[in-house]
């Protein structure tokens, strides 16, 4: 029975870990698209926390990127999680 109960424990540790991937993401993506409508209409002050805001998203996901992943797969994420850092520059 011991064993019922760890197997749960991680299978819900690895479901919250996903949900709060997940919700960061959504977060990440809000604040992007908040950031760039800032840009646009010139409020750069609310542009800069917009952007500020997104790019803490976007590292709070990268430090769960396991190790364990190939260099690849890790290379791939990581990759794509940059995509707003360079948006940003162009801007």
């Amino acid at each position: 029975m011991p064993h019922d109960c760890f197997v749960w424990t991680c299978e819900g540790t690895q479901h919250a870990l996903v949900g709060f991937l997940y919700a960061e993401l959504e977060v990440g993506t809000t604040f992007l698209a908040s950031a760039l409508l800032a840009h646009g209409e010139g409020h750069m002050e609310h542009y800069g926390q917009a952007k500020g805001n997104s790019l803490k998203a976007i590292e709070a996901i990268k430090k769960f990127i396991p190790p364990s992943h190939g260099l690849q797969a890790r290379a791939k994420v990581q990759d794509r999680l940059a995509e707003p850092e360079r948006l940003y520059a162009t801007l």
